[in-house]
């Protein structure tokens, strides 16, 4: 499989990258409109899964990238939000105990691992998830939670460097998140979804 910088290296070198990327930041930085960024993802996993390779499509608003839009909220609600949240409460607990035994500073260090733990398992699986429902091309294929679940075990390895560089990004660039976000979770999707691409042997970007 391709490694995140070879990938990354052909999106950010191809033709109308700084300009996708200058719209696709600015709308990643806008509450709301930011959303549309799911459904950008979304499309660019299906370019993918027809064998067109990594290059971006430009920014197109239209009915395509609305409908397309619903679609990668409702995975993102079930695959991204959903165990952020599940994690964050779970901090929030683990918090107020060491609080209440007389530990604030394990409440205020030690207490956000099943946030991060959380956050770091939560994008690749929205990722997979995107991959998942294109494949099936079904809406209630997004509920077939055991099979998005077993993707990741199963390619787990393999994503960990490519995730690490991602999170990475984010760390160095989060006075500039949405930028920095687009800049970054483009290749990493494309290093999640080629593997899955029905025509991915013909894109050339198998190793």
């Amino acid at each position: 499989m391709p490694g995140f910088e070879r990938i990354a290296a052909e999106i950010w070198k191809q033709p109308g990258f700084r300009r996708n990327w200058l719209i696709g930041g600015l709308i990643a930085s806008v509450p709301v409109l930011n959303l549309l960024l799911f459904g950008y993802l979304y499309q660019y996993v299906q370019r993918i899964g027809e064998g067109k390779g990594p290059a971006l499509q430009a920014w197109r608003f239209n009915r395509a990238l609305l409908e397309a839009t619903l679609t990668g909220v409702a995975a993102a609600l079930i695959y991204l939000l959903l165990p952020v949240f599940v994690g964050l409460f779970l901090s929030f607990m683990l918090g107020s105990f060491f609080v209440w035994i007389g530990l604030p500073l394990l409440g205020a260090t030690a207490a956000w691992l099943p946030a991060t733990l959380a956050l770091l398992f939560a994008v690749p699986l929205f990722l997979l998830s995107l991959v998942h429902l294109n494949e099936h091309e079904d809406m209630k294929s997004l509920l077939d939670w055991k099979e998005v679940i077993g993707e990741l075990q199963s390619r787990g390895q393999s994503l960990w460097a490519p995730l690490m560089v991602f999170f990475g990004f984010m760390a160095i660039g989060w006075p500039l998140l949405g930028f920095v976000l687009y800049f970054a979770i483009t290749p990493l999707t494309a290093v999640v979804a080629v593997r899955s691409a029905r025509g991915a042997s013909d894109s050339g970007l198998r190793s």
